[in-house]
């Protein structure tokens, strides 16, 4: 009679049980939350945005409410220790951005609540590696960044960002899962909520690679920028498996920190907003403009066929705006000198000038070239009347040789493309976000 050998001893791995029966007539511990009802103590989370959004920012000033006790854009914090590490940011550039988050706070200039780290220039800072079984085991580096906040008392522990710290393939949900599990074991052994931050995908899904990092994390943020408003951002939950999710938070970025729109008062909020939908709009006219003159379609201020707001509200670069927009756009610029009417903009093949509206630090005739001594056709005089054909100068031969007067001609006004914007209310003067000491 045959036996069969295991693969393993019985005694090479014990499967952990729960005594429930020690629950018997007892209340379960209240859940612990570091950020109440958005981000749970003792657990991984994730924290992803596009570049430049501002999720270094967001994070650096969530670690100093916590660790000052100030709510974080309207949102109640547990008071304690935060680590905020960065591999992207050196200390000079750590220093700068906690004074804004300190003067947003209203946190004495000097002071550092959060303990930050900086390992800029650091090699191999991942937090695990493979053995020799293909297993995934903690670094010294994850190992030393547990101790930090166990020595420290830290609930916060922020890490930035995953592209350093992630030593697997972010497509293999295998790798995606240890790594994930491995960070929950940092933040059970260091009783602290592991916040990392990523990048969300190019196709535009809220988290790059395998579904693994939806699937194994119990709570993920997303942050985005506003299409219009730039300066606008939208914090929202998407998941919380301890929580309700969905939910959101509105902020704005304003002296190099984030502030809760709530606490703005409301005329400040109407006039950010109004100066940033003006510049969004002043730029969708003068990126249209650039495309039709690229594709020699001249356009006009006068009401026709046309009629530069109604061509640029269907054009792809126009995408989001109404005519209503670009008609106010094209009056703006108009006041600032950004555009010129009735302008010639390109030469036919019979040699005519086309008029058109013009950005006026376009060149009159791009294809036009001066080679030695010799002149090409000079820019005519813009008309007057749109209806009076222009006059056109056909044979026109120099008779001297000194260099000939550029046909380009940058018009400088010292205005900005956008409109001008209000005056902001001094920063000191507003009440400390969130209140609370």
């Amino acid at each position: 009679m045959s036996t069969v050998t295991p693969l393993y001893p019985a005694s090479a791995w014990e499967l952990p049980l729960i005594d429930a029966t020690l629950w018997y007539e007892k209340e379960p511990p209240a859940r612990r939350f570091v950020v109440d009802g958005w981000l749970a103590r003792a657990t991984g989370a994730l924290l992803v945005g596009e570049d430049g959004v501002g999720k270094s920012l967001l994070a650096q000033q969530l670690a100093t409410c916590v660790a000052a006790g100030r709510s974080f854009l309207g949102l109640n914090v547990e008071h304690a220790g935060a680590l905020y590490v960065s591999c992207e940011d050196d200390e000079n550039e750590l220093w700068r951005r906690q004074r804004a988050i300190n003067q947003a706070l209203g946190v004495p200039i000097g002071a550092a609540p959060a303990m930050l780290s900086s390992l800029v220039g650091h090699t191999n800072v991942e937090l695990g590696f493979y053995d020799q079984n293909n297993q995934f085991r903690l670094s010294p580096v994850a190992l030393g960044i547990v101790a930090c906040a166990k020595e420290r008392g830290a609930a916060l522990i922020v890490l930035d960002n995953l592209a350093h710290f992630f030593p697997g393939n972010e497509n293999v949900r295998h790798d995606v899962a240890a790594f994930c599990a491995a960070i929950e074991r940092m933040a059970i052994d260091a009783d602290a909520t592991v916040l990392i931050l990523a990048h969300p995908s190019k196709a535009g899904a809220e988290y790059s690679g395998s579904t693994g990092w939806s699937a194994h994390v119990r709570q993920r943020w997303y942050m985005e920028r506003d299409d219009v408003d730039r300066d606008s951002r939208t914090l929202r939950k998407s998941k919380a498996n301890y929580a309700e999710s969905g939910t959101e938070v509105r902020c704005r970025w304003m002296n190099w920190a984030f502030v809760n729109e709530a606490d703005l008062p409301p005329n400040v909020v109407a006039q950010l907003a109004g100066t940033a939908q003006a510049a969004a709009e002043n730029d969708a006219f003068l990126r249209c403009l650039a495309a039709a003159t690229e594709r020699r379609q001249a356009v006009s201020h006068n009401p026709g066929v046309n009629y530069a707001p109604n061509i640029f509200r269907a054009m792809p670069e126009g995408k989001g705006f109404k005519e209503e927009a670009f008609k106010n756009a094209l009056q703006r610029l108009l006041a600032i000198g950004k555009i010129e009417l009735d302008q010639p903009v390109w030469k036919r093949e019979n040699r005519a000038w086309k008029f058109g509206i013009k950005a006026s630090d376009q060149c009159t005739d791009p294809s036009s070239q001066v080679i030695e001594n010799t002149c090409t056709d000079p820019a005519p005089t813009p008309r007057t009347d749109p209806h009076t054909p222009p006059a056109q100068v056909i044979d026109f031969t120099c008779t001297d040789l000194h260099a000939p007067t550029p046909l380009c001609t940058t018009y400088i006004t010292g205005a900005a493309p956008e409109a001008a914007a209000p005056d902001d209310p001094d920063p000191l003067s507003l009440p400390p976000m969130g209140g609370g000491q």
